[in-house]
């Protein structure tokens, strides 16, 4: 285990690097980039508590049970050498996001063993995806303070219980709260009763390295083919369907190729959807790639369009901006508050394919010289939004917190 350094932070979440498991999928780096600028220097422990859904978890089920009270069989390494404690939970019914009590029980247990033996004083418990661990949050009674940091999804499971005073209870009882975007925050502060003090944004971050990146000198025009790009999960939530069908009304009058580079279970639904409208010449899967192959064609791409139903805030809008791309993105999630419609990118209606394909014009439309200021107004807002400027502000909130006391 570490030595002690300035801080003892414990963060729990449900989406990190999967480093010991072949058989598991890999997870979104977002929350290990928070976390770049300061494990060196502090004593983290992060607690990946990986959330397996309805069919997984029957799959594994004898791999998961008994939870034994055996700390080093789940306690690992990540590549930032922190002490990484490996946990698995299961959402044993079909569209229902409950965790047992009996997993928050004896999880909670394992990491109060961890703080025990290593004679360390629990700083801050910082929680990611927090109506997840209501009762994780409750058992682990050893920390000095306790951060909430809200993602799009607790803001669905708050207005589907509807239990307002439940949840204004338990908000109530963090010394603070960060939210994942703009919008996340102006939900929260209008559904619940709060009166927590300390209240941050956490935003994330990208690689450096991109912003190093030359933004590329090519612009497009309405008589040339323009190259439209889409990369991510082909699932429901992505909405990819809406973004075809916007194209139709354009087909006649542009020219343009959709390159949609990932997979998922929408697939095949998809290239059906695109052969009944009639444009497969138009649209072309790429299927999986790797990241620097992404950031390529993303460099060569002149809009990158992805107006998610539900998004907390996708890197991958922040690394197409990065790239040189114009960005349409969903009015409303996650990017809205990055993006300011018409100014750096443009926002869209997610329900609406009238309202993409309004987006999708207004973007074609740009002149040479309005493509350049758009883009340089991008970079000019991402480079705040780099992993090392992201992790130390979101260093300096858990710190700020942890300093706090009430008079």
């Amino acid at each position: 285990m570490h030595e002690t350094h300035n801080r003892n932070i414990a963060i729990l979440t449900p989406f990190y690097p999967i480093l010991h498991r072949e058989d598991l999928d890999g997870d979104t780096k977002a929350i290990y980039y928070l976390l770049s600028q300061f494990s060196a220097s502090n004593n983290v422990l992060v607690i990946h508590s990986f959330l397996h859904r309805y069919k997984s978890a029957y799959k594994n089920l004898f791999k998961i049970l008994p939870v034994k009270n055996d700390l080093e069989k789940y306690l690992f390494k990540d590549k930032l050498n922190n002490d990484l404690l490996f946990l698995e939970n299961m959402f044993l019914l079909p569209k229902v996001d409950y965790i047992l009590k009996y997993f928050h029980k004896k999880h909670s247990n394992l990491v109060k063993t961890y703080y025990k033996e290593a004679e360390l004083d629990l700083d801050a418990l910082v929680v990611h995806f927090p109506t997840y661990y209501v009762d994780f949050v409750t058992n682990l009674n050893v920390a000095n303070k306790r951060i909430a940091i809200l993602h799009s999804v607790d803001i669905k499971k708050i207005k589907r219980s509807k239990d307002i005073r439940y949840w204004s209870n338990y908000f109530n009882d963090f010394d603070g709260i960060g939210f994942r975007s703009h919008t996340i925050m102006k939900e929260f502060e209008s559904m619940l009763d709060i009166s927590i003090k300390y209240m941050f944004l956490c935003f994330s971050g990208i690689p450096n390295s991109l912003l190093k990146t030359e933004l590329p000198k090519n612009s497009y025009g309405i008589g040339s083919d323009i190259k439209l790009l889409y990369v991510g999960k082909l699932d429901k939530n992505k909405n990819v369907a809406k973004t075809i069908e916007a194209l139709k009304p354009l087909q006649p009058q542009y020219s343009f190729k959709f390159n949609i580079i990932g997979s998922g279970r929408e697939e095949l639904k998809l290239k059906a959807h695109v052969n009944n409208l009639s444009l497969d010449d138009c649209v072309d899967f790429r299927g999986l790639i790797s990241r620097d192959e992404v950031f390529e064609n993303m460099r060569q791409s002149d809009i990158f369009i992805m107006v998610s139903i539900k998004e907390t805030l996708g890197l991958v809008y922040l690394e197409a901006m990065a790239a040189g791309c114009i960005v349409i993105g969903s009015r409303g999630q996650g990017i809205d508050g990055i993006i300011i419609d018409g100014e750096n990118g443009f926002l869209a209606d997610s329900s609406s394919v009238s309202d993409i394909s309004s987006a999708l014009v207004k973007a074609i439309n740009l002149t040479p010289q309005q493509q350049k200021i758009m883009k340089i107004r991008a970079r000019e807002t991402i480079e705040q939004l780099s992993d090392i400027n992201t992790s130390n502000e979101y260093f300096s909130n858990i710190s700020k917190v942890i300093d706090y006391n009430e008079v």
